[in-house]
């Protein structure tokens, strides 16, 4: 994950700013303006940590014989595998291979090692083997319950999210996706869970995935597979959107919990862009619109989706982020007290082409929405 200040000064164009010291969002940083007005990033994962309210800082330390890195909610120690820790419980990540050089590796030369998310890790694993890469999840807490599809693994504990293990595909050389990858997964014991990660093409050089301890997102959201159409994606990381042969057409539903910005209530909302990460360097012609009908991430699915919609709003296809301006949303929301406000993005065209895109469940490219207020 790049440092939260970067990436905000990245999306202010290098322009320097002062933060609200009175802000007690754990989702946000907020910025006063020369104009009087102030402007609110707000992270789709939480990015202060829940006990000592730091700033969560992507960078490794050293710790006595171990690494160690914090995250929203939870500690990470790195030794002969990474653990990952809170007051709920503990998951170890057991590597093929973990060395301090593997920690220090560049995605340029092939091999994407370890780097921390807002609350975990994500790593890339050489693509070396036909049958995949495979690691092992071993969680203090016995006889979980399994939640998974193709992309994407959760462990729950008495039905809440625990652990989190989320695709985000095969790498190539410049740390572009260039094919989905596929997630397996077979229980060994009440603790121990055995994790394979397998490419759908031979493509790339390495494969790139998140483990996180889940907490709870500003944002929900899933992607709609045509190919898979009994499937949910609500805790995937990331979403395809157009066609690819392993998942055919694919779509977006996001909506905001307005609940999560109650210091916007009383607002007046001068703009709101929704900035998303773009993972991958081809494009799609796509579009968004505002959803009249609400919908539920958990329980979505091609079979099932919405597909009357409202106001076409502004999408723009930059270098690294798809940005879409709910201006309009977000006004109209707020002004009635709604609990929550949703949109589709969609594919403009039926070929063979796609935008990789992360979703509101990747903590290693979280989404950020920004709101200029008074």
């Amino acid at each position: 994950m790049t440092s939260i200040i970067s990436q905000i000064t990245e999306l202010r164009n290098g322009q320097t700013f002062s933060t609200d010291c009175d802000n007690h969002n754990r989702y946000c940083i907020i910025a006063t303006e020369e104009d009087g007005s102030r402007t609110g990033y707000y992270y789709s994962v939480p990015i202060y940590n829940r006990n000592t309210g730091y700033l969560v800082d992507p960078g490794i330390y050293n710790c006595g014989r171990n690494l160690s890195a914090t995250g929203s909610n939870c500690s990470i120690i790195i030794q002969d595998e990474v653990v990952l820790s809170n007051i709920v419980g503990s998951c170890s990540v057991r590597l093929p291979c973990l060395a301090e050089s593997f920690l220090n590796c560049n995605a340029n030369e092939g091999n994407y090692g370890i780097k921390i998310t807002s609350n975990g890790i994500a790593c890339g694993l050489p693509t070396l083997s036909s049958k995949g890469v495979s690691i092992t999840l071993k969680v203090s807490i016995p006889y979980m319950d399994i939640w998974q599809n193709d992309m994407c693994l959760v462990l729950k504990n008495e039905g809440s999210p625990f652990v989190t293990v989320s695709c985000v595909g095969v790498i190539d050389n410049s740390g572009g996706v260039v094919a989905p990858l596929k997630i397996m997964c077979e229980k060994k014991n009440s603790h121990e869970y055995l994790i394979t990660f397998k490419a759908t093409k031979e493509v790339g050089t390495y494969y790139l995935f998140e483990v996180n301890i889940y907490e709870n997102k500003l944002l929900l959201d899933t992607s709609v597979d045509s190919k898979l159409p009994a499937s949910n994606n609500a805790y995937g990381g990331v979403a395809f959107i157009g066609h690819t042969v392993e998942h055919g057409e694919s779509w977006l539903y996001s909506k905001l919990e307005c609940n999560k910005i109650p210091e916007l209530l009383d607002k007046k909302i001068i703009k709101a862009v929704l900035h998303i990460p773009k993972l991958n360097h081809t494009t799609t012609d796509m579009f968004a619109f505002q959803i009249t009908s609400r919908f539920c991430s958990l329980g979505s699915t091609w079979n099932n989706k919405i597909s009357n919609v409202g106001h076409p709003l502004k999408l723009y296809q930059l270098e690294n982020w798809i940005d879409v301006d709910i201006t309009c949303m977000i006004q109209e929301a707020l002004s009635a007290s709604a609990s929550a406000v949703g949109m589709v993005i969609k594919p403009h065209t039926t070929h063979n082409t796609y935008t990789v895109i992360s979703t509101s469940d990747s903590c290693l490219f979280p989404q950020i929405l920004e709101i200029k207020y008074k």
